[in-house]
């Protein structure tokens, strides 16, 4: 499947690295030293791709808490031992990029560190060249379609040459407004609001490269 006109975007977490459940249990486990008891599902709401500040503010205000200044500092630090020591690559990934001789790149909503950690923990940073894009960098979050223009304007793209891979609302959102195509991997009961974005829905990793395929033709 070699072209040379196209470009793959991957989102990071939840897409290349089993992450969203290490994040959203550990967030949980803060909270409730704070005394707010919530839920996976509740949680999971918060993270629609906006920066880790927005997200705490979101979640003191509908909880009518006060988190301690240090929160978020102590959160990416504990964050990142966990990522460490447990973060495994998304079943059936590794095979699916080794499979796709597409141009690839990730851009994602987390920071630039947190990426590459991520990519380097999993076996993945060999497959993107350190074609590597952050929100953090151009400060511009999804639902806005920023990252996924300035990912394919970096990389000498035009949008419409550029699929998207993405498992969150938010982010199909972005990628149909930077008038991509998008595949919404579903893997944790979102397959309804991602195909109500407008993706193409899959949820086993093992497909991906001849859904690309048939998407280039």
């Amino acid at each position: 499947m070699k072209n040379k006109e196209n470009l793959i975007i991957f989102d990071c977490d939840g897409v290349l690295v089993d992450s969203e459940k290490l994040i959203k249990d550990y967030v949980l486990d803060q909270l409730s030293t704070q005394g707010i008891n919530s839920s996976f599902e509740v949680v999971s709401k918060y993270f629609d791709g906006s920066p880790l500040d927005v997200i705490f503010k979101s979640i003191e205000s509908s909880y009518s808490a006060d988190l301690p200044s240090i929160f978020e500092d102590e959160f990416r630090e504990e964050l990142d031992k966990r990522f460490q020591n447990h973060l495994v690559p998304i079943k059936g990934i590794i095979d699916a990029l080794e499979d796709i001789k597409i141009t690839k790149c990730v851009a994602s909503s987390s920071t630039l560190d947190r990426i590459k950690l991520s990519l380097e923990k999993t076996g993945l940073t060999k497959f993107f060249d350190n074609k590597i894009f952050s929100s953090y960098l151009i400060n511009s979050w999804k639902p806005e379609p920023d990252i996924f223009i300035h990912a394919a304007n970096e990389m000498g793209y035009k949008p419409n040459n550029c699929i998207v891979i993405e498992d969150s609302p938010m982010g199909v959102r972005a990628g149909k407004r930077a008038k991509m195509k998008v595949l919404g991997y579903s893997y944790n009961s979102n397959e309804k609001e991602l195909e109500d974005e407008g993706a193409i829905i899959f949820n086993d990793m093992s497909i991906l490269p001849s859904l690309i395929k048939d998407l280039l033709k």
